[in-house]
């Protein structure tokens, strides 16, 4: 049975005790995170540099005395992103995942992560369940009841030329009785 959904990217999401995190370099479904070898490596630098370059993120604690307490914050409008830094446990000051707590727009952490995929590779949203989720299954997450896909395909959607409204990502996807 072919099913398709539209997911407003304006749906309203609170997340508490989720974290990007690094993971292999391609996943196309989501994984629990217990049992992943593979995992990119990125210095705690460099992902802190690629979230404050995201535009609205501010420093809101410097990495001082140590990583771990290094925090930053969006904040738009109301809608906000709290960010923190944890590393593996190693001398090169490896990062192991940046704590997110948000009260914000379905767009808003999708952009975040978008725009730190585009400066890195291998970086997933981790929930508290242990999974860590694409961007595809984490929208997936936001419709109750949507069930398991076998194929899922994610292209943003247009409405008509009549309409200007590209605020909707359209999920096609093959479903299974799961």
């Amino acid at each position: 049975m072919r099913t398709s959904l539209i997911i407003p990217l304006t749906t309203p999401v609170r997340l508490s005790g989720w974290a990007f995190s690094p993971g292999p370099e391609q996943m196309d479904e989501p994984t629990d995170s217990q049992f992943v070898d593979d995992i990119s490596q990125h210095p705690a630098r460099s992902i802190a540099a690629a979230l404050l370059a995201f535009p609205g993120v501010e420093l809101v604690h410097p990495a001082d005395p140590s990583w771990y307490q290094w925090k930053a914050q969006w904040y738009y409008n109301g809608r906000s992103v709290d960010l923190t830094m944890t590393l593996f446990d190693d001398l090169e000051e490896t990062w192991a995942g940046s704590g997110v707590e948000a009260d914000c727009l379905a767009g808003d952490i999708l952009g975040l992560w978008s725009f730190l995929l585009a400066k890195h590779t291998g970086i997933w949203l981790h929930a508290p369940d242990c999974t860590m989720h694409t961007q595809r299954s984490f929208l997936e997450e936001l419709v109750p009841g949507h069930g398991r896909t076998e194929v899922l395909k994610l292209q943003p959607f247009g409405c008509s030329s009549r309409c200007r409204n590209r605020r909707n990502v359209f999920l096609s996807s093959t479903m299974t009785n799961h």
